[in-house]
């Protein structure tokens, strides 16, 4: 498994993702080589990123190493069909990615807090890499692997619940 920068992230962000992914037991990772800010996915008219496009970007990232791809990146993302994602998988595929943007609780009004954004990178990686593995949105909203239209929703989350977090080890074990 590789991190991926895509953009401007900070650094903090990929190595407490990686110390805590790999703390879990989820996985061994290994920071990949950076991916260069998307023009090419860039829509003027919505002022975001397409995350189908970096997602075909990150699959070019696979033929050199192989295994999974978790692409972070700092700007907001959307898929045609909604108005924004907090990230994208390919359900039983190699890649994913996820965007700090509207995880940071200033996006919302609410006052710095490096905890709970951190909680909240950590347990959207979780989720969409969950996707890769092949699973589905989890009707416990609890659960990490649940559907979250807004942020908020994501911190009830726990990483325990429904057995996803299990289900994710044996998958990346």
């Amino acid at each position: 498994m590789r991190l991926v920068r895509v953009g401007e992230v900070p650094p903090e962000v990929l190595e407490f993702l990686a110390w805590t992914l790999s703390e879990d037991g989820v996985f061994a990772l290994a920071e990949g080589e950076p991916l260069a800010v998307a023009d090419f996915a860039y829509d003027v008219g919505r002022d975001q990123w397409n995350a189908l496009l970096l997602l075909d970007a990150l699959h070019t990232r696979l033929d050199e190493a192989g295994g999974k791809l978790l692409g972070i990146a700092g700007f907001d993302l959307f898929l045609p069909i909604m108005t924004h994602v907090y990230g994208a998988a390919e359900t039983g595929g190699a890649a994913a990615i996820l965007s700090t943007y509207r995880l940071r609780p200033e996006y919302t009004g609410g006052p710095p807090d490096a905890d709970l954004f951190l909680s909240r990178c950590r347990k959207e990686a979780l989720h969409e890499l969950g996707h890769t593995l092949g699973l589905v949105h989890c009707r416990n909203s609890a659960c990490v692997m649940s559907f979250s239209s807004a942020v908020e929703a994501g911190d009830l989350k726990r990483m325990s619940t429904a057995g996803a977090r299990r289900r994710l080890g044996k998958g990346l074990a």
